[in-house]
């Protein structure tokens, strides 16, 4: 059986109110445009709020493979931008759970992860964490 694989999803908080989300939600179908042949079932997801308050603000798990499908009509509502709330688009199913925030400094600490894709180019919405970090 393969290992699950941990991933770092991101939400930019001009596109999409990730903390409000993560206060009203348990399930968010996040936005997946690449790496979606490696996203799997039981993957663990770290999400992560970019801009100048960047860090971990919610852990959660895979629960459905990635699909291209619509936005569920209640997570709607934390749309800031068009292009975030796109129908057929290719979205994973993760259940989600708020968790104390942990600011980009205190990552940006740990040796493994001070040279991240995450932390030193951070452009996209999934960035995976390989074995050595």
């Amino acid at each position: 059986m393969e290992q699950a694989r941990v991933c770092f999803f991101q939400s930019n908080p001009r596109l999409y109110d990730i903390d409000a989300a993560l206060t009203a939600l348990d399930r968010i179908w996040w936005r997946v445009p690449q790496y979606t042949g490696e996203v799997h079932v039981g993957d663990v997801a770290v999400l992560w709020r970019s801009g100048k308050d960047a860090g971990i603000v919610g852990l959660g798990r895979v629960a459905a493979d990635p699909q291209l499908r619509p936005m569920e009509p209640a997570e709607k509502s934390f749309v800031l931008a068009e292009e975030e709330g796109a129908d057929n688009v290719t979205r994973v199913l993760l259940r989600v759970q708020a968790v104390p925030f942990v600011p980009k400094e205190r990552v940006r600490a740990i040796a493994e992860f001070q040279q991240h894709q995450l932390l030193v180019a951070p452009r996209g919405t999934v960035f995976p964490v390989e074995k050595d970090d």
